[in-house]
C-alpha cells in the first residue's frame, strides 16, 4: 500500500477502513511458485479499503482508476463457469 497520505480508521480490535486520499496505490506479490511474476495491482486518485475480519472486504477507486490483476493459482476453479450441451 502507497500513497501521499494514509488514514486508518479502527474498532476495539481491527482496522476497518484505510483511505489513501492522494495517489494510492495497493499491491500484492504473487505466491510462491506462482507462475507470474509481476504484482496484481490497483491505483487512483483516492482509494479506499475496508477490512472485516483482518481481510480486504471491497475496494472503491475514485478518479484515475487502473488495475492489473494476476488471477491466484488454485482459486481458478471457483470461477469457471460451465455450459450445459
Amino acid at each position: 500500500m502507497t500513497g501521499q497520505r494514509m488514514e486508518l480508521w479502527y474498532n476495539e480490535d481491527e482496522v476497518e477502513r484505510v483511505l489513501l486520499p492522494e495517489t494510492g496505490r495497493l499491491m500484492q506479490a504473487p505466491g510462491k511458485g506462482s507462475p507470474w511474476r509481476e504484482d496484481s495491482w490497483i491505483e487512483g486518485d483516492s482509494v479506499s479499503i475496508y477490512l472485516s475480519n483482518e481481510s480486504v472486504d471491497s475496494v472503491r477507486i475514485m478518479k484515475g482508476a487502473k488495475a492489473m490483476y494476476y488471477p491466484i493459482e488454485g482459486r481458478r476453479a471457483r470461477y469457471r463457469t460451465t455450459t450445459r450441451r
